[in-house]
Order: structure tokens, then sequence, then C-alpha cells
């Protein structure tokens, strides 16, 4: 199991949290979201439901899963910062990521 997944940041109490990335060269970027539903002493991060917006847009509402998963968006970015608002649902109202990427796309990778 790479390392990247043996911790992970967790939103509970029903409360969001927002990831803000600086955004040098605006256009295509890849957004990379890692997901390993682990047990802990304090969670069980199975029991996560979730949903997961950036900038506003939503990726995916009432996320849940039991096993490792990456999920991969490219999306075009027209400010100077990236905001991603994880947002715990359900009852539990309990969310996480193990961890994100930001990556730049080369500018020929989606052609308008």
């Amino acid at each position: 199991l790479p390392l990247i997944y043996i911790t992970a940041r967790v939103f509970p109490n029903g409360a969001p949290a927002t990831y803000g990335f600086s955004i040098k060269k605006l256009g295509i970027h890849l957004v990379r979201l890692h997901f390993w539903p682990f047990n802990s002493e304090n969670y069980n991060l199975s029991s996560a439901v979730f949903g997961v917006s950036v900038n506003g847009y939503p990726l995916f509402h009432r996320f849940s899963d039991s096993k490792l998963l990456l999920k991969e968006f490219i999306l075009r970015v027209d400010a100077d910062k990236l905001e991603i608002v994880f947002s715990p649902e359900g009852e539990m109202g309990l969310g996480f990521v193990n961890a994100i990427e930001v990556i730049s796309a080369p500018e020929n990778l989606i052609l308008d």
C-alpha cells in the first residue's frame, strides 16, 4: 500500500473542509483525489458519506466506498485559486481524503 494511504484528513461533525491551491498557470489542470477508508481508533472511514466540489462546481455527491479509490478530473481553471470543498453528508457527518494532487496539464492536452 503506498504511503499516501496510511493517513487521512478527516472532516467530522458535518463541517465542510476547504483546501485552497494557488494556480500560477491558468488553463487545464488534472485534479486527483485519493481515498482509502481504513479504520482508526476514532473513525470508521468506510461509513463516511460526503460530496466534493471544485470552485463551486460539484464533482460528486453522497460518495461512499469501502475500497481504495483514485478519482481523476480534468478541469479548466480560469482563476488564480482552486478551492476544493469536502462536504460531509448522511447520518455520520463524516468525510475524508488521503491525498490531493493538482497538476498543470500541457496546453495542447485539450484542443478548443
